[in-house]
Formats: C-alpha cells, structure tokens, sequence
C-alpha cells in the first residue's frame, strides 16, 4: 500500500503506449517504480526499512532478461548492492545522474527507452507471459499506461504479463465460476487450459526466510487428472522382481504401530511396577507374593500410512548414467513400494507434483490410499511427463493435509526428488528451500514423518537442509533401493 501510496503522490498522467514493445513497458514501469520510491523516501525515510528487504536478487554469471531486470530493480534502491554487469551499472549511472529531474515522470520513459535497447543488442529473449514482477510488493502498473484505442494483440501482450500469473478461473463465494470474460474487453483474456492447468483446490502461505514470516495464501495448488488411457503401463526394468521382493521381505518382517503391552507376566524384559508394588505388600502382610512381576512388549498389528510424492519437474527427463530418465527410476521405486505396502498390508497413496510459479502447482494423484496397485494406477504412473519446476513447499503442505486425514498410528511423506527446488517466479535460491524447510518441520510437529530420496548422481545438499541429513537418502541407481528402504524402515522403527 505504501508503493501504490508513492505513485498517487508522485506519478503523472498514464503514459502513451505508442508503438512500445512489451519489454520496454517492462523497464519504463521498473524505472517509475524506482523513481517514485526515491522521491517517498526523501520524505519519509522509513520506507527504505519496509522496501529493501524484498529486494533479494543476486548477481550471477547466467543472466536472462527477467533476471536482470530483478537485478536493476535492486540495483536502484538498494546502495549497498554491488554488481559488476555493464547493464546494471549503466542502468544506475543514468538513474543517479538525473536525481535533479526525479520529480519528472519523463526521465523513466527515457531511461526505460535506452535500457530496453541495450537487452535487445545483447539478444536476450523477453517473454511477458513468464515475466513475474519482483519484488513481490509492487503491482502490474497497468495504471500507468494509456493504451488508448489499440483494444487489439498489442495490448493483449502488454497485459498478460500480469494476467496470466494469476488464477485464471476466479470463483465466487458460492464456488461456481464467474461469468464468461467479454471477447471485446481490452483486458488479456484468460487461456482456456482449465483441464491442462488443472481445477482450482487450495491455497498455501509460503515462508519468505529474508522476511521471517509467512505469507497467507500465496500459493494456489490446482489438482489434475493423469491420462490413464494415454499410455499403457510400462514394462519394469530387468532385476526389479528381485528388488521387489527383497523389499516385500523387509516390510512383512518389519513392525510398525502400537506396541501391545503385557503386564504380570512370569518372564519378561522389564519388571511391572505395579505387580512388585502388590508383591511387596503381600509379602509384607505375610503372604505368599505372586511371582509374575514381569512385563513385556509384543508388536501390534501393523499401522502405517506413507504417502510418496513424485517431484516429475522438467529436470526428472534427465538421463542417468543407465540410460533411462529419472522420472522412470522414480516410477520404478513407486511400483515397487505399491507391491511392497500392499503385501505388507499397509496403506500407500502415491501423488505427483511439478509447478510453474505460484498460483500454478499442479497435484496428481496417482494412487489413492484405498486404491489398489493394479492395472489403472500403473498406466497412471506411465502417463505422467516431466515439465516445468519444483515447488516443493506447496506440495509436502497439500501432500500433508491427505496423509493426516488417514486414519493410522504412524505417518509419513516421502518425497522422491532429483534436486533442489526452483521455480520461474523466484530468484533467491534459498527462498524455496526454506520454505520446505518450514512446511517439513510444521509437518514434523503435527506428528508426520518427512523423509526424502534424492535421485541421480547430485549432492542434494538442499535436501539435507529441508528434512535433515539423518532423514535425506541418496539414491544413485535403482539397484541401491533396497539398502536405502532397509534404513527407511529403520527410521520407521525408531
């Protein structure tokens, strides 16, 4: 509100849109934000406090337009930001140097103008459909523009910027769809991809670490159908039997739930306080004492429900050193714990996920806890296809809500994933990762377990840092699963 309160005070009549090109819309609009902000700050400067740590992008040596344009952003606020990128300096060098004409909204479409000239000489492509304005406090600026009569592609492109990180079937109060877009309007029209994108079901705060705090209802997880009749099931890969059954062995001869407790036994690992206690007494009394003091614990039935997330990000159809993608090894793995579990006799559900910013983390799931391990949740699994990024704190939170509605003594999320996690929208790569962090430790204290398989050759130091190193896995090659459920199942135990 203070950023929209700085342009009622300081910005001047929309600017023309002319014949601009959507990236120079992008940079005139960054540099009015900056210009704006300057002069509030002049008066009240407070607001650098509550501007500055939004500003969280970071020099690197892979720089794209959308990179760098989060780059300038905190180049031109932030004194203390130091970058060596020609284009940055140059972008600051302008913006400094007419500090006497800040009150002058004509400086930005100046220097946005010549900014924009430069990214176009360096060849770097701008794509307004993925562009995510950062920070995240300052709006599309669409306020600024006067598209006056050009209700055409142009301005559909300007706008859909903004239109299209945001959900794009609103729903009213009463849960039904708003009413159909009008074709005439000039704004971007939402995509009609609803079945694609998947149907709206939850929103989720995320943890912003730079800010310490969560930020409510920020996340949108919109769930899908696996095309079942796209594909059929996948034949397993030679050896899998064997590893099958190995793990089949593990999980029948392995005890998992509430432990019954014997008491007034004749022989035992622990005496029974309460049978010595009445020992004593009789004894005391001058009676015979009854000699069953001892307790001992048996295992009980067995009562687990595991839920295992696939990460099928675009990064998953990397090929390993076996010649197949990790997306299948993680197939793999599925198929082999769904037998496994239901030999066992415990309750397995196995969902997917991959994201592509914010208000998109698509949810499949594959396999339901009451679903068996048959024909149709195969083909399921041979259906899905690796594609966009890794928002892995939204999906353990919604993993998290279907795992603590099953009924069972013990919980818990494992998660198969080849890295750490990323998405288009964020430029701090620690933001993501803390953020599993806090969905994995809030999971933890309602009373599920997280754990994660790490799959390929990668260090997965990320993944270390979310659920922590005693409870992260690496998994190389499909051949070492078995060891690494011998120690899953150890953690189970403990």
């Amino acid at each position: 509100m203070t950023h929209a309160g700085a342009h009622f005070a300081f910005s001047g009549p929309p600017f023309p849109i002319g014949k601009l090109k959507p990236l120079q819309v992008a940079l005139i609009s960054l540099v009015e934000d900056a210009r704006v902000e300057q002069l509030a700050m002049q008066q009240m400067p407070g607001l650098a406090r509550l501007w500055r740590p939004y500003h969280v992008a970071q020099a690197s040596g892979h720089a794209t337009a959308a990179d760098l344009l989060a780059r300038l952003s905190r180049a031109l606020i932030d004194p203390s930001y130091h970058d060596d990128h020609g284009w940055i300096e140059k972008g600051r060098e302008l913006f400094a140097t007419a500090k006497t004409d800040w009150h002058d909204p004509a400086i930005s479409r100046h220097i946005g103008g010549l900014l924009g000239n430069d990214i176009g000489q360096m060849r770097l492509q701008f794509n307004p459909r993925a562009y995510i304005i950062e920070p995240p406090y300052r709006d599309d600026n669409m306020g600024l523009w006067d598209f006056g009569d050009q209700h055409g592609e142009l301005a559909e492109e300007i706008e859909v910027g903004a239109e299209s990180v945001r959900i794009e079937q609103k729903e009213r109060d009463d849960g039904k769809p708003n009413e159909q877009i009008n074709e005439t309007s000039p704004r971007a029209r939402p995509r009609q991809t609803v079945e694609a994108e998947g149907v709206l079901v939850a929103r989720y705060p995320e943890w912003d670490h730079a800010l310490g705090r969560l930020r409510g209802n920020w996340v949108t997880v919109r769930e899908s159908e696996s095309g079942i009749m796209s594909q059929p099931s996948e034949p397993m890969p030679a050896g899998t039997n064997v590893i099958a059954q190995r793990i089949m062995a593990i999980a029948r001869g392995t005890a998992i739930g509430r432990r019954i407790r014997e008491k007034r036994q004749n022989e035992g690992e622990i005496l029974d306080l309460d049978a010595c206690i009445a020992a004593a007494v009789a004894r005391r009394g001058g009676q015979p004492p009854e000699d069953r003091v001892f307790q001992r614990e048996n295992p009980g039935p067995r009562d687990l429900a595991l839920l295992l997330l696939l990460d099928m990000s675009q990064s998953t159809a990397d090929i390993g050193r076996d010649g197949r993608s990790l997306l299948a090894v993680e197939k793999d793995a599925a198929s082999i714990l769904g037998a496994a579990f239901e030999a066992a006799g415990d309750a397995l559900a196995i969902h997917a996920f991959n994201s592509d910013g914010r208000e998109k983390v698509r949810y499949v799931q594959l396999k339901s806890f009451i679903d068996p391990m048959d024909v149709i949740t195969r083909r399921r699994l041979a259906a899905i296809a690796s594609e966009h990024s890794t928002r892995l704190g939204a999906a353990l939170r919604h993993a998290g809500t279907y795992l603590q509605r099953q009924r069972a003594f013990r919980h818990v999320l494992v998660v198969l994933t080849d890295g750490e996690p990323s998405d288009i929208d964020v430029q701090d790569p620690a933001y993501l990762v803390e953020d599993a962090r806090h969905a994995a430790q809030a999971l933890r204290r309602s009373g599920t377990d997280v754990l994660a398989f790490g799959l390929g050759q990668g260090s997965f130091r990320a993944l270390d840092r979310i659920v922590g190193s005693k409870y992260a896995f690496r998994v190389p090659r499909i051949e070492t699963l078995p060891e690494r459920m011998i120690q899953l199942y150890a953690r189970l135990k403990a």
